[in-house]
């Protein structure tokens, strides 16, 4: 009786990280600080690139780490209570990103809500990725070749970090949605019209 009643309450723990995912953090600042809809303006993503293309991107950042945080917290939290139901909080986390119920089931890439879920199962994963994200973003000066890129690694640092079978798989899935919901940017980059990104000048 004890093990369906803790069944139970794991599985509506990963439904509640699936509504905590789907919190639409760019629709609700944008909406807030500059009375735009944001999936009226910019490329229409509901993420915090187009945030920062839109209202600035002071408010990107803020969209950013709100997002990573929302990725993380519900798995940080499951890993103390729930530690064998952590890749499906995981999931639903980011496919509460994707498909937020708040938004009538279209929302961002994943990606921000998925760095925060790699955070709370492997931070020095997260980092080693975070760094090869970076260094292709100066590189290119486009996000969605770093996220793609980045997201593509994913799965083999967490082989060589000796991590579960079933958070590889987890992430290799993860990493083939998250080049499915950037297929429009791919599009774009094959186009040469993908928007690139700008660093803040010095004294600016």
């Amino acid at each position: 009786m004890y093990g369906v009643v803790f069944v139970k309450e794991a599985l509506f723990f990963v439904f509640v990280s699936y509504l905590v995912g789907s919190f639409p953090t760019a629709y609700v600042i944008c909406r807030l600080f500059k009375g735009v809809d944001i999936r009226l303006s910019g490329s229409g993503n509901v993420g915090a690139t187009n945030v920062a293309r839109v209202a600035g991107k002071g408010y990107g950042v803020v969209t950013l780490l709100l997002d990573v945080l929302k990725g993380f917290l519900p798995v940080f939290i499951c890993g103390l209570y729930f530690d064998s139901y952590v890749v499906l909080s995981g999931a639903a986390v980011i496919a509460g990103h994707i498909w937020p119920v708040f938004l009538r089931f279209k929302g961002g890439k994943g990606v921000a809500a998925g760095v925060g879920v790699i955070v709370a199962l492997n931070y020095i994963a997260a980092i080693a990725v975070f760094v090869l994200f970076f260094i292709i973003l100066c590189l290119t000066r486009f996000v969605s070749v770093g996220s793609i890129v980045s997201a593509a690694v994913l799965p083999v640092v967490m082989w060589y970090l000796d991590e579960p079978l079933s958070v590889i798989l987890f992430t290799a899935v993860a990493a083939l949605v998250a080049i499915y919901t950037h297929r429009e940017n791919i599009k774009r980059l094959l186009k040469g019209t993908e928007n690139k990104f700008s660093f803040p000048r010095r004294g600016k």
